[in-house]
């Protein structure tokens, strides 16, 4: 019996026998820590005298009941097609060499004209890596990831923000909504674009119940068919399923994301019950681990305001990149129902007191010192800091020329526009 052609495509891995003759595609392939390996195959065939599909199921190909069952129960239908006992054997055993193979070893070689990964949309999209994005909710996670989708696609646009842009290139952008609907994602796209004044948007929308690698297939014809250069994924906790804190989850999305080698947007939430300043992604470490950028996103908005602060501050920077300082936007909401409109423009973290004590103790001594001189004492209680961390950060500052050291122990400012550290 001559062995199959194998070929991968968008929706797995085709093995081919005697020119279709007997066609499976093995789709859905996962390695289980008892060593099983699973996946979904479809049996079809081009011989005369026959319906095209033969069979559909899960199978293990790590399992000989298994091959030994399905032989035959074909063999009872489709004996004069092959021999199944053998065409599963070859199967099963080329699917498990290819899987323990991987991807080719390839030899790195240092050089001057080695490049780090561009950018898409700096400072937060980097082609083929993922990002993270995350904050409690409400903190308009979306919209962000929206008016990132209405940059790409509206070069302009990116150029009304002093610290996002300029785009490498335009990109069509694919959708995975696993929280919301798809009217829901229409008006808030259509909202950016009439408050923003740009022409008229399009992304490419899915929306979906089942983990990432329980799809990843039918995500890949989508960005074959769309040449889609980036996925937003809406949220991680859906699109990862099951148990957020156990590891399982965390690996198979990571494992399924990067066989998409796609620029990702990932919105997350953050971790309950949480004192800490700082908070982190939900679930389990995993999560964090693999993200290449992870930005945490926070909002600031008195009640019944139709305006709303957002803060975007850097908590991973990708290994060839430093860390980026604090990002402000400042949103309005106008007008209502189908003519309401978001108006975004830059804002400044350092002015808003929500984000105040989010930021460095150098930038909060700056700001604390616009509203007159103080004392090492007075800033530390103001700051919660030990006096002697403050008189540090002060000296500092002085070096760099931007405070100065008055009489009575207070310090001043040298200019009133000081530079914001991370």
């Amino acid at each position: 019996m001559s062995l199959p052609e194998i070929k991968d495509i968008a929706e797995g891995t085709v093995f081919e026998w005697e020119k279709g003759r007997v066609t499976i595609l093995v789709s859905r392939l996962r390695s289980h820590r008892d060593g099983r390996v699973t996946g979904r195959i479809r049996i079809r065939t081009n011989a005369s005298g026959f319906s095209p599909h033969l069979h559909e199921s899960d199978f293990n190909f790590s399992g000989p009941q298994a091959r030994r069952t399905l032989a035959q129960n074909l063999a009872e239908d489709y004996a004069d097609l092959t021999n199944w006992k053998e065409t599963l054997e070859q199967l099963c055993v080329k699917m498990l060499e290819k899987l323990q193979e991987g991807e080719p070893t390839v030899e790195i070689l240092s050089g001057d004209d080695a490049e780090p990964p561009p950018p898409l949309l700096p400072p937060f999209l980097i082609e083929g890596q993922p990002t993270i994005i995350y904050g409690e909710r409400g903190a308009s996670k979306t919209n962000f990831a929206l008016l990132l989708a209405a940059m790409l696609q509206d070069e302009g646009l990116a150029n009304e923000f002093e610290h996002i842009g300029p785009r490498a290139r335009p990109a069509e952008v694919l959708f995975l909504d696993y929280e919301s609907d798809l009217k829901t994602i229409r008006f808030l796209l259509s909202r950016i674009q009439r408050g923003m004044g740009t022409p008229q948007l399009g992304i490419h929308y899915r929306r979906r119940a089942f983990p990432l690698s329980d799809d990843i297939e039918q995500v890949k014809l989508i960005l074959e068919r769309t040449g889609a250069g980036l996925i937003i994924i809406d949220s991680l906790g859906m699109a990862a399923g099951g148990d957020l804190n156990a590891t399982e989850p965390a690996l198979r999305f990571w494992a399924a994301q990067r066989t998409l080698n796609m620029t990702t947007l990932i919105m997350a939430h953050t971790a309950k019950n949480t004192e800490d300043k700082r908070k982190t992604v939900y679930g389990n470490a995993y999560y964090e681990n693999e993200s290449k950028v992870i930005w945490e996103i926070r909002k600031s908005q008195e009640q019944d305001s139709s305006e709303m602060d957002i803060a975007l501050f850097h908590r991973k920077s990708a290994p060839f990149q430093g860390y980026h300082k604090p990002i402000g936007l400042h949103f309005v909401y106008q007008g209502e129902g189908m003519n309401e409109r978001l108006v975004v423009t830059p804002g400044r973290p350092q002015t808003v007191s929500d984000f105040l004590g989010l930021l460095s103790v150098r930038t909060q001594i700056l700001e604390l010192l616009k509203s007159g001189p103080k004392t090492a004492e007075n800033l530390a209680e103001m700051i919660d800091r030990k006096t002697g961390h403050i008189s540090k950060e002060l000296t500092k500052l002085k070096s760099g020329n931007f405070v100065i050291q008055l009489g009575a122990q207070q310090w001043g400012l040298i200019q009133q526009e000081s530079p914001t550290y991370q």
